[in-house]
């Protein structure tokens, strides 16, 4: 083996030392050798083999307190083991540090045991303080990069929902209600949406190309046959539907005629319609008279505008209504009857018969009574007129008598007419 001065033997220490991160500090070993006593002197070229021992066991010493460490650490983060500066330590840890190395081989049987003492110290791992081992793990901490999620981890935090994220809508019952789903064509129908749901949009879509919007809404369909109607809901991008089928039913004509020919001057009508098989109709007049069937007559009798209304129904029960006026009279209708006879025998004014009987070919009962409510004369026929005489046939005295006409046909509601007369 070749010897080696003692500079090599530093260089090659420093150079082994290096590869175990323990910086070689000169300074530090200069006063370490101040604390060694005088009689020590450096090692001779000869006992080179003993330096090699004595850096293998610190490299190995080094070795173990790296691998200790390192199974300590949170984290495998490259630290020093040793320190390049004294460190602040107990009175029994300088003591220590301060002693003289003593390297002793094995005696072999060429050469006995010698003991040989080392003037230089030797390189120990010195343990870290706590305000030194927090600036270590400090610095660590810095250094290594942040660890990866673990599969476990990720599974997690991907099944939990960001915390801004609506939880899915759940599935709404749409209902679609209609007031009637069999109806006759003009008839106005009721629709309304039922969800629960606030937010909703609803759109409305029928057969006939006809849409709107809203909760509900109210409608008539003129045609008849089958209407498909759509309810379509829509809410965050979803949207639900429903539908319904209305059967609108024909409905049937309703024309009048006669409205513009009253008999004369007589404001009495004569009303028609044509109907279909299996139709009816009903005429109503403001007087409350009612009339049933294709043909009515009706006797109008007050000077304020009056109205008829025609209601005809098919066999499906559908109906149509048509509405006419009557033009307004000039005073109320009391069947012209005169307010004077004079039965003298001159062929003037003989006998009292109002006129409109004469035209009306109607049914009726005429009496006269005095002012005390007796009854002087009868009669049911227009050809047989009151002519001033009691029912024995006496001449009456002159003066003031009451009439009234009540009429047998059903052509006005009150059909009872009355007046005075008076008898010159």
């Amino acid at each position: 083996m070749k010897e080696l001065t003692p500079d090599q033997f530093d260089a090659q220490l420093r150079e082994r030392l290096e590869q175990f991160e323990m910086p070689y500090d000169p300074a530090a070993w200069a006063r370490f050798e101040t604390q060694l006593p005088p009689a020590v002197q450096p090692p001779t070229a000869g006992a080179s083999w003993l330096k090699g021992a004595a850096l293998a066991v610190v490299v190995a010493g080094a070795g173990f307190g790296l691998y200790q460490w390192t199974q300590e650490s949170p984290a495998p983060v490259a630290q020093s083991i040793t320190t390049a500066a004294p460190v602040a330590q107990s009175e029994g840890a300088q003591t220590a540090a301060a002693r003289p190395v003593t390297h002793q081989p094995p005696a072999t049987a060429t050469q006995p045991a010698t003991t040989i003492t080392t003037d230089r110290p030797a390189t120990v791992a010195v343990q870290s303080t706590p305000a030194t081992t927090a600036a270590k793990d400090s610095k660590a901490a810095e250094q290594r990069p942040a660890p990866a999620q673990t599969t476990t981890n990720e599974h997690r935090l991907s099944a939990t929902p960001p915390r801004n994220e609506q939880p899915p809508m759940a599935e709404v019952n749409l209902g679609l209600k209609v007031s009637k789903t069999t109806i006759c064509a003009g008839e106005e129908v009721s629709m309304l949406a039922l969800t629960g749901t606030g937010g909703m949009r609803y759109v409305w879509n029928f057969s006939d190309g006809d849409q709107r919007t809203g909760t509900e809404l109210s409608r008539t369909f003129a045609e008849a046959g089958q209407h498909e109607v759509v309810l379509t809901a829509t809410k965050d991008g979803r949207e639900w539907t429903r539908n319904e089928t209305i059967t609108v039913m024909p409905a049937p004509e309703a024309d009048l005629a006669g409205m513009d020919d009253p008999l004369g001057s007589i404001p009495l009508y004569t009303l028609t319609t044509e109907l279909e098989t299996g139709e009816t109709c009903t005429w109503r007049f403001d007087d409350n008279h009612t009339v049933k069937g294709a043909e009515a007559k009706h006797l109008f009798r007050k000077k304020a505008n009056s109205t008829v209304e025609l209601t005809v129904m098919n066999a499906h029960g559908c109906t149509t209504k048509a509405k006419r006026s009557i033009a307004a009279l000039e005073e109320d209708f009391n069947l012209f009857a005169p307010s004077v006879i004079t039965p003298n025998g001159d062929n003037l004014n003989e006998t009292f018969i109002p006129a409109a009987l004469l035209e009306m070919d109607c049914a009726f009962e005429m009496v006269v009574r005095d002012l005390k409510g007796k009854e002087v004369f009868r009669t049911s026929s227009a050809q047989m007129p009151w002519n001033g005489r009691d029912l024995t046939g006496d001449i009456l005295p002159k003066g003031i008598y009451i009439w009234t006409v009540e009429l047998k046909e059903a052509i006005l509601t009150n059909r009872i007419f009355k007046g005075e007369i008076t008898i010159r």
